[in-house]
């Protein structure tokens, strides 16, 4: 995992134009355009990076605040979290799905305490 899928994603999986990570890749670790993104692929992502800067085996720390604030901005709603959004940030589906909804709350509460812990609170 470490020397194959984490740079395979942080390169070809990680659309910095727009700041998230691709749904899925072919095979040939190509994107597949078209397809919603979902909210729980962003966090599991972003967590999955996080940890591994942590361990010491990715050290981007860049890409990952980009994915965490594309996150933000693209699925966060004052109603709660959105399911899916399309590749320009659109909503695709904005129904609130309790599983994603977990995803995204869960992910926000260990940042806040990462953020306090850097500016030294």
């Amino acid at each position: 995992m470490v020397e194959q899928a984490l740079p395979l994603w942080a390169d070809r999986g990680f659309d910095r134009e727009h700041g998230r990570f691709a749904e899925s890749l072919t095979l040939a670790g190509e994107l597949i355009p078209g397809v919603p993104h979902r909210l729980t692929v962003q966090a599991r992502q972003i967590h999955s990076y996080a940890l591994a800067q942590r361990r010491g085996w990715y050290r981007d720390e860049a890409m990952i605040e980009q994915a965490y604030r594309s996150m933000i901005r693209d699925y966060r709603r004052p109603h709660g979290w959105i399911f899916t959004i399309h590749r320009d940030g659109t909503p695709w589906d904005s129904r609130r799905d309790l599983y994603a909804q977990a995803f995204g709350r869960q992910l926000c509460r260990p940042d806040r305490r990462a953020r306090a812990a850097r500016a030294g609170r």
